[in-house]
């Protein structure tokens, strides 16, 4: 019988795991983050918005606003000035408006409010 035990054994303490992230996951981060950085250039080089979106949309059902940052932020240290990503704001926006997984919890969010207040007042 084995009676030498560590104490996160005995004490049931789980190691800390946020610093291993799977291989397959950093990949899908970084081709994901190179995705919206491409957009985000053809956008900036006055690329047609419906043009874009629908490469977008054929590659993400939906995106976080944390990945958009991230490009943004990357575009930025690779030298493009801060002025031309903020002008183009306007622009990101349109090319994510309703993708984001922010705006599709919101959205259903109010759905579900609206069926209720419909159930409890049908007119």
């Amino acid at each position: 019988m084995n009676l030498n035990w560590s104490v996160d054994e005995i004490t049931g303490n789980m190691p800390d795991i946020s610093s291993m992230r799977s291989k397959e996951f950093q990949v899908k981060e970084t081709s994901n983050t190179e995705l919206l950085k491409d957009y985000l250039k053809r956008l900036g080089n006055g690329e047609d918005l419906e043009s874009v979106k629908k490469d977008f949309v054929q590659n993400f059902s939906d995106v976080e606003a944390s990945e958009i940052m991230k490009a943004e932020q990357e575009l930025i240290k690779e030298g493009t000035p801060i002025t031309e990503v903020q002008k183009l704001c306007d622009v990101h926006s349109a090319l994510f408006h309703g993708l984001t997984k922010e705006e599709k919890i919101a959205n259903a969010e109010k759905a579900v409010e609206e069926s209720l207040k419909k159930k409890k007042d049908p007119k």
